[in-house]
């Protein structure tokens, strides 16, 4: 399988390193040194690399959830949008029916982000304290963002930005980003130290990493 792009990118690094994505696109980054024999010897010895990471996101791709008019996703299950009349201007999630309960007004895309944006705040604010407390952890600010290419934010001073879109994924993959935010508050780096601590308090990080890379809800992040 070929690639759909291939971009070569010279960059002030010491190492070259080849990344497939989502997409079906490779993006390999070497050091300015490197000359173009070089780039296609690279290319030749992780060629089964790369076409094992094209298959995948291939097969993920294949895989993605086409969710009907009336389904909706939420925290990585697919629940049954119910539009009722005598709802109108209202929204009620049944968690345990799996059914989000709303007015015909709600099939405006503008009214569902927004009625995520509040369930995503509602939700990471309230795992956030819980998994802070766990931890022994503190921070301080927290914001509920559209981050085009970001889940998760530390500042310096401690204050948290997490994208709305987080209130789609499993509970689990929540817990890993909120960890992973947590720990800059100790470590703003990700160095070998940092990934050890992630490891020690989220054991399946790698899991959940390649989960978010993956992208099988077809989010747009990774």
């Amino acid at each position: 399988m070929d690639p759909r792009e291939l971009h070569i990118e010279r960059r002030r690094v010491k190492y070259a390193r080849i990344r497939v994505d989502q997409d079906l696109r490779v993006k390999v980054t070497v050091p300015l040194r490197y000359n173009r024999r070089q780039i296609e010897a690279l290319l030749q010895e992780r060629a089964e690399w790369i076409q094992a990471q094209l298959e995948h996101f291939a097969a993920v791709r294949q895989s993605k959830p086409r969710l009907r008019d009336d389904q909706f996703l939420y925290q990585g299950e697919v629940y049954r949008l119910w539009l009722r009349p005598d709802m109108e201007g209202q929204v009620r999630l049944d968690e345990a029916e799996k059914v989000v309960l709303a007015g015909p007004g709600f099939r405006d895309p503008a009214l569902q982000e927004g009625w995520y944006r509040w369930q995503a705040r509602r939700v990471i604010t309230g795992r956030l304290a819980i998994l802070a407390a766990r931890l022994g952890l503190s921070y301080n600010r927290v914001f509920i963002r559209a981050q085009r290419t970001r889940w998760g934010a530390c500042s310096g001073r401690k204050n948290l930005s997490f994208n709305w879109k987080l209130i789609l994924v499993p509970p689990d993959i929540l817990d890993y980003v909120i960890i992973h935010e947590l720990t800059h508050t100790e470590l703003m780096n990700h160095s070998p130290a940092f990934w050890a601590r992630v490891a020690e308090r989220c054991p399946d990080y790698r899991q959940a990493r390649q989960w978010l890379r993956a992208d099988p809800l077809g989010l747009g992040l990774n």
